[in-house]
């Protein structure tokens, strides 16, 4: 029984160690069969993405604006509400507006899709890249908008500031009860502005 058991153990040994060696390339080929496989999701995902574009057009932008905007970034969806409010402008008429289109989209396509699935760290593909383009496409207006009104107020201002220095140094001359009335008009008009 021993003489056996050894004589299987002899055999055994070299038909493992054989094995172990078989397994080393065949992991090797698993390792280019995955990136292989991901190569080709990546393309399948590029192609979706154009596809939708073309067969949905700007449905599927307003779709993106109104269900998937609010879950990438709330505060951006809840701007973009309040700026369709505040024009009295649907979804589609406000991002018509900020330019956000599928042509838009579909013409741009290999700049920003190239630029979403590049990045290492926070690499997107097919319609995440798409959703996060139009979401920050619109935080973009946005923010410029912001930044316009703001600009427009303190130019505002300061017209208003200027316009009551020229009446003021204009009307130094003796003041007459007309001129105080001239002067107090011309001040509340600048006020208001």
């Amino acid at each position: 029984m021993q003489r056996i058991w050894k004589m299987h153990e002899s055999i055994a040994k070299p038909r493992v160690q054989q094995e172990g060696v078989d397994r080393l390339p065949s992991q090797t080929d698993s390792k280019e069969e995955v990136a292989t496989l991901r190569e080709r999701n990546e393309v399948l995902e590029r192609e979706n993405v154009y596809r939708r574009l073309t067969a949905e057009g700007d449905a599927l932008t307003v779709y993106i604006a109104e269900h998937e905007m609010a879950k990438i970034h709330p505060e951006t969806y809840q701007r973009f509400r309040q700026y369709c409010e505040r024009e009295h402008l649907s979804t589609f008429e406000a991002l018509r507006k900020m330019g956000i289109t599928a042509f838009s989209l579909f013409v741009s396509f290999p700049d920003w899709y190239t630029l979403h699935a590049s990045n290492e760290e926070f690499k997107l593909l097919g319609m995440e890249a798409l959703k996060w383009e139009v979401t920050l496409e619109v935080d973009a207006f946005l923010r410029a908008k912001d930044a316009k009104e703001r600009e427009t107020q303190r130019e505002t201002k300061g017209k208003a500031q200027k316009r009551k220095q020229t009446i003021a140094s204009n009307l130094k001359h003796e003041e007459t009860p007309e001129h105080s009335r001239i002067i107090k008009n011309e001040n509340n008009k600048a006020d208001s502005s």
